[in-house]
């Protein structure tokens, strides 16, 4: 790797970079910003956040390396000659801050899939490298779906995920925050989803765990292929997309289960109660399933499930085992009590 660091890079002719997608950036407001250093003769500096933000807070890193690499090269071309590249969360050594580390120095990889390929080689060896940045490329496309905003990624189900309690009764009470540990973590209104619709947030949950899933199966056929360290290294950062994929799939059941429960309580004629009825039984008997999951997770990697601004686990065996039991208690209990009050 060269000595030569990030901030010598002399700005282009043209300071306009054309952006890959939105994700990326520059943003226009940063743009607006650095032209106005420009005519000044002022040196652009940067803020970003390489390893995770609220979208996710409870990963090492945001399963999503290709956009960091991204990130990298529209700084160069933007003009950047310095960054602040931390937070007080989202910093944890990782697979995202080592691609970050790729893409610092000068000069860059000619393309991404270069320097991507250079992480992949060092961690797992060549006989997946190829593979596993393909299945990285996959894992950003997924997380492309997320549906981002402040109120989704601020009071959103997602840092909970399969720690998040299913509330039958309408307790009309607001999600937990995603960066504090609050100790009341019952909610159930549904209005953080601005500026989208539950029903979309749902859609955009469901379709990232699909695609994230498809992209884990790549994984797992190259962890197959590998032995030792380098399968080790590989099935410990597999994890880490499968925690993720647990959270999303936890956060969608949590929005199709609320649903449904409102739409229980405000039907009136007894079929469609009953109807609602079986809908919300396939979805607590879908999230026991998913949250079970976590928990040889959680108990391999004491990385997943620790929020680092809240300092704490949002997640841990703890938790999910309670949502498990309230779970069964739903389908065991609840659920019937509501059925024999219908009558047959």
């Amino acid at each position: 790797m060269s000595s030569t660091p990030t901030h010598p890079w002399a700005p282009p002719a043209r300071h306009h970079v054309r952006r890959d997608d939105d994700f990326v950036g520059p943003s226009p407001r940063f743009q607006g910003v650095a032209d106005f250093q420009r005519r000044r003769d002022l040196p652009v500096y940067a803020k970003i956040q390489i390893g995770t933000t609220h979208e996710n807070p409870d990963i090492p890193y945001l399963p999503d390396l290709p956009k960091i690499a991204k990130k990298y090269v529209a700084l160069r071309d933007t003009g950047v000659r310095g960054m602040m590249t931390c937070w007080n969360f989202g910093n944890m050594p990782s697979l995202g801050t080592e691609t970050a580390g790729e893409f610092t120095w000068a000069p860059q990889p000619a393309e991404v899939a270069d320097g991507l390929r250079r992480v992949a080689l060092r961690n797992f060896g060549p006989k997946v490298a190829d593979e596993v940045v393909a299945a990285w490329q996959k894992l950003s496309e997924a997380h492309e779906d997320f549906p981002s905003s402040i109120p989704v990624m601020y009071t959103g189900p997602v840092s909970r995920g399969p720690a998040f309690l299913l509330i039958f009764d309408q307790i009309n009470r607001s999600f937990p925050h995603s960066w504090l540990l609050d100790k009341d973590i019952e909610g159930d209104l549904l209005n953080w989803v601005s500026p989208f619709t539950p029903e979309q947030v749902l859609e955009c949950y469901r379709s990232e765990a699909d695609k994230a899933t498809e992209a884990i199966a790549l994984l797992d056929a190259a962890l197959d292929k590998v032995e030792g360290d380098d399968h080790r290294r590989l099935a410990r950062e597999t994890a880490v997309a499968r925690f993720h994929v647990v959270q999303t799939l936890s956060a969608a059941n949590v929005v199709d289960f609320l649903l449904m429960r409102n739409a229980f309580y405000a039907a009136e004629e007894a079929a469609k109660k009953r109807e609602l009825l079986d809908k919300i039984e396939a979805i607590c008997r879908a999230e026991a399933e998913n949250a079970a999951s976590a928990l040889p997770l959680l108990d391999a990697d004491s990385r997943l499930g620790w929020h680092g601004e809240a300092y704490g686990y949002m997640i841990d065996r703890r938790l999910v085992e309670e949502k498990l039991a309230r779970l069964e208690q739903l389908l065991s209990e609840r659920l019937p009590q509501e059925r024999a009050a219908l009558g047959a």
